[in-house]
């Protein structure tokens, strides 16, 4: 391949049969994590395992929290597995998911876990058990955001790009009414 100008080498690493990989995560055992069109897949010890969803979905996003679980967003809600692959829970709008279609994932430190939808922007407060939802009443530039499109700067501002912009915030500062 050629990039600049200057002639590259491609080396195909083994992959995953048939499956278009939709986002990649290294989680703290260097295993590595991919989501796909159609499922969740994790390579232990050099074999791609498919790790037991309940349902089989496009998945968005992959993240760690400190505490070790492994956080995957997909379009029908988020997942959440121990250190050893087990599914711990689903969160979906039957159990208090203000929306499925989840695209982002910004564990903090404390465990508390944001994420954009397309009904705005939710915390899973890990302490509480429990979520708190934003949406466009709260200042939003609208209630739909975009997969891929979110970041946290070194200092912990969070920035979550939609259909009309962006919206940023240092998590310590959002008081709640």
């Amino acid at each position: 391949i050629s990039i600049n100008g200057e002639k590259r080498s491609a080396v195909l690493l083994d992959s995953i049969p048939n499956q278009l990989i939709t986002c990649m995560f290294i989680d703290n055992k260097k295993q590595l994590w991919c989501g796909t069109f159609s499922g969740l897949y994790v390579k232990q010890n050099g074999v791609w395992k498919n790790t037991s969803l309940p349902v089989s979905e496009i998945i968005k996003c992959i993240a760690q929290t400190p505490d070790g679980n492994i956080w995957v967003s997909s379009v029908r809600g988020i997942f959440v597995f121990d250190s050893d692959l087990k599914l711990k829970k689903w969160f979906n709008e039957k159990n208090n998911l203000v929306n499925e279609y989840v695209y982002s994932l910004m564990p903090q430190p404390n465990d508390d876990v944001w994420f954009s939808h397309n009904k705005g922007v939710s915390c899973y407060i890990a302490a509480e058990k429990k979520f708190r939802n934003y949406s466009k009443t709260d200042g939003l530039q609208s209630n739909e955001f975009n997969t891929g499109a979110y970041y946290q700067s070194p200092d912990g501002t969070i920035f979550f790009g939609g259909v009309r912009g962006a919206n940023y915030f240092l998590p310590s500062e959002i008081k709640n009414n």
